[in-house]
């Protein structure tokens, strides 16, 4: 008999437990919508995780995207063709005044020049427009002194290009000045 109020003593909370409403509840509510929500944890929990793999592509691609992706050679040639040394350039020399000063007397030579070769002259004029920015005021000026100079009309002046004054430049160039 001892043994029969164990067995009845021992069953006696679990009979309790599973009359507690709440409990119940809780272990329903458990059974049929934590899965779900254990799922919906793990969907979230990947997309964080794709969102922060894709910043970090985003921003490795930033990265090779900015670094320059140029690099110059320079590669020097014997007399048949051979090659004799070549490498990459580290770092340019600095600009000379004077090369400064022997591009800006050109474009100046090019920009006033009058020559009666009509290829010639063209060249002159893009080699003009080449060293001046798309759009700019610059631009802007260069065409209104075009117009109002016309450089082909200055050159095909009775006489020729003596229809004015003719100045010799060191360079070799002659130039018509009205």
């Amino acid at each position: 008999m001892h043994s029969a109020t164990a067995v009845s003593e021992s069953a006696a909370p679990i009979k309790s437990h599973l009359e507690n409403p709440y409990l119940n509840a809780r272990k329903e509510w458990d059974e049929r919508y934590g899965s779900l929500i254990k799922r919906a944890q793990h969907w979230r929990g990947a997309t964080v995780l794709a969102l922060l793999v894709a910043l970090a592509e985003a921003v490795v691609i930033l990265g090779v995207a900015t670094r320059p992706k140029t690099v110059p050679y320079v590669v020097a040639v014997d007399s048949l063709g051979r090659v004799v040394a070549s490498g990459a350039v580290e770092q340019s020399s600095p600009v000379d005044q004077r090369m400064k000063a022997s591009a800006l007397t050109r474009w100046i030579q090019d920009l006033r020049g009058v020559t009666s070769d009509g290829l010639a002259q063209r060249k002159a004029i893009d080699r003009v427009y080449a060293m001046v920015g798309s759009g700019t005021a610059a631009q802007t000026l260069i065409t209104e002194f075009y117009r109002a100079n016309q450089p082909f009309e200055r050159a095909n002046l009775p006489g020729g290009l003596h229809g004015g004054r003719v100045v010799y430049l060191e360079s070799g160039f002659f130039f018509c000045v009205a």
